[in-house]
């Protein structure tokens, strides 16, 4: 068995009385449903248990060197810091409208928040988890950090931009024009950022010296989601419209292979200590697991409306946010323990406050052992 255990809980408003006409536009062309769902686990799950609660998740991060996890709320325009070491919550931060993508600078502790109709980016310190500065910029959508030069790079659908700014000064240092910018992911280790153009079809390479496009490749159709295995220098793309994988080579950026795959995968994430590649599909409403050293699926887990995915390098965790308005645990062969309306017990006694928004799946894994 690949899956070792499932814990899941998720949060979501039942109605959206408090939004205002924009954001409830927004939520309709993000594809966010505001209505009750009952949440359907794989066969294999013994154990489920749902309830009504507030919020909604979107974002995803994890500092493993802070040992917390960071998840924005939509609904409650907030940041919930989680420690992964007691599994309790230690903190809820207001940050701007509809805050979604999340990355952090583990050499500085710092966190930065995209709020997307606040257009806005915030910084949040990670020692105390205080809002500290706001950096303002137009329609931002996903975004990764360099730790090394201490650059953002936040990219902009409604803009065709990837924009570069120093973290430090939050100045506006170069304006890249790409068609549809969507998910963006770098390699520290090279420099190299790459992003996914969702209506072009290409991935546009970002040399992190120059601040320039150096080239493009061409993918499947329709790719959105990306990461990186630094390990061997090789990106993940998830074509969303194709249902398929692309995967590229980072040392010569020219494609190796597109495989595909049952379900259209939206967002992709990499654990190169077991070769496992995660990703999801928001309509078919599950997490695949795939085997980098085959490229098959393992495994197709089933999860209400997810959303955002993040895996910790520490302990092979991952991370699912979700999007239903409903509340549920599922595990494996344990125990669920009591829940409440204002906080939900994960396991291990890791608490979410309804604040804090949406659902979170943690996954434990282990790759299947050699007999």
């Amino acid at each position: 068995m690949y899956l070792e255990a499932i814990i899941l809980a998720s949060i979501l408003s039942p109605s959206f009385l408090a939004a205002s006409y924009a954001e409830q536009q927004f939520f309709d062309e993000a594809g966010f449903e505001i209505s009750s769902t009952t949440p359907t686990p794989s066969a294999y799950l013994n154990a489920m248990e749902t309830i009504r609660a507030d919020s909604g998740s979107c974002g995803v991060a994890i500092n493993e060197v802070a040992k917390k996890v960071y998840v924005t709320s939509y609904t409650a325009n907030s940041l919930s810091v989680i420690n992964s070491s007691t599994k309790s919550v230690v903190g809820a931060i207001t940050v701007g409208r509809i805050p979604c993508a999340i990355a952090i600078d583990t050499q500085r502790n710092m966190v930065y928040v995209i709020n997307e109709l606040g257009n806005s980016i915030s910084v949040i310190d990670g020692a105390t988890n205080h809002l500290v500065d706001t950096i303002e910029v137009t329609r931002p959508y996903e975004m990764i950090i360099n730790p090394n030069t201490n650059l953002l790079y936040v990219t902009s659908d409604a803009t065709d931009s990837v924009y570069i700014i120093d973290a430090q000064t939050k100045d506006l240092l170069n304006t890249l024009s790409i068609s549809k910018p969507c998910g963006i992911a770098i390699n520290r280790g090279t420099n190299t950022i790459y992003v996914t153009s969702e209506e072009a079809d290409l991935v546009s390479v970002i040399n992190g010296s120059s601040q320039e496009v150096i080239t493009s490749i061409n993918v499947g159709k329709g790719p959105r989601g990306i990461d990186i295995d630094p390990h061997n220098n090789k990106i993940y793309v998830a074509n969303t419209a194709a249902k398929s994988i692309s995967l590229i080579d980072g040392s010569s950026n020219s494609l190796i292979t597109t495989f595909l795959v049952e379900k259209a995968p939206w967002e992709v994430v990499v654990n190169p200590n077991t070769n496992m590649l995660y990703t999801i599909d928001r309509d078919a409403n599950s997490v695949s697991i795939i085997d980098t050293s085959t490229n098959n699926v393992l495994d197709s887990i089933t999860i209400q409306n997810p959303y955002e995915i993040a895996v910790d390098l520490e302990t092979n965790s991952l991370y699912v946010t979700n999007r239903s308005n409903s509340l549920f645990v599922i595990a494996g062969d344990t125990t669920i323990n009591p829940i409440s309306v204002t906080q939900v017990t994960i396991v291990a006694g890791i608490t979410c406050a309804v604040a804090a928004g949406g659902v979170i799946a943690i996954i434990i894994h282990r790759k299947k052992s050699k007999e």
